[in-house]
């Protein structure tokens, strides 16, 4: 994970952040296992997976934070 993404969503009310797999690293993308081991960094008051390939969404049951999905509205 970029040093710098902890950051990015420092302060936020909402930290939308990709999950584009479970648990394999593919090229400029992020995977839920890495985000995972990095949540302590992450200073958001909630974060919103997004950006998810097929796999990732047939593995929603294993993950331990909320999924976007399209219609999505959330209240902050």
């Amino acid at each position: 994970m970029d040093p710098g993404a902890g950051r990015s969503g420092e302060g936020a009310d909402l930290f939308a952040v990709e999950a584009y797999t479970f648990d394999r690293p593919v090229r400029y993308h992020l995977d839920y296992q890495t985000l995972r081991g990095h949540l302590g960094e992450l200073q958001a008051e909630r974060i919103v997976l997004t950006h998810m390939s097929a796999r990732m969404l047939s593995r929603l049951a294993d993950a331990e934070l909320p999924a976007a999905y399209d219609g999505m509205a959330i209240d902050l």
